[in-house]
């Protein structure tokens, strides 16, 4: 993917997603590489919200991201570890999907 900003981002989402795949799923590569780090928790961030309600709607988060992130907190449980997400905005409208994906620690401001 070549370099983007967040307008990039935006709307390679809503009309092109696979360069988004792209990224998380080298971002999940990443994670399956580091099994051997002895660390206790995964930190990782994303921006799903504004401060009214989601930046995309709710299916558009779950595939690509909330999927890919299911497969990196499967991996990092694996290895003991705990997978706490960053998410800015509000996104109640996830709370449900990222508990059925067994995120540990939602972390919001």
């Amino acid at each position: 993917m070549p370099i983007a900003g967040v307008g990039d981002l935006l709307r390679y989402n809503v009309g092109e997603p696979r360069p988004v795949k792209t990224f998380y799923s080298m971002a999940l590569k990443d994670v399956m590489g580091n099994d051997r780090v002895g660390a206790s928790v995964y930190f990782t961030l994303d921006d799903f919200g504004t401060q009214r309600a989601l930046i995309f709607s709710r299916e558009t988060c779950l595939d690509p991201y909330l999927l890919l992130y299911e497969e990196m907190i499967d991996h990092c449980h694996s290895l003991g570890m705990h997978f706490r997400l960053h998410a800015c905005g509000t996104v109640t409208d996830l709370l449900d999907d990222s508990v059925s994906v067994k995120l540990d620690v939602l972390h919001l401001i």
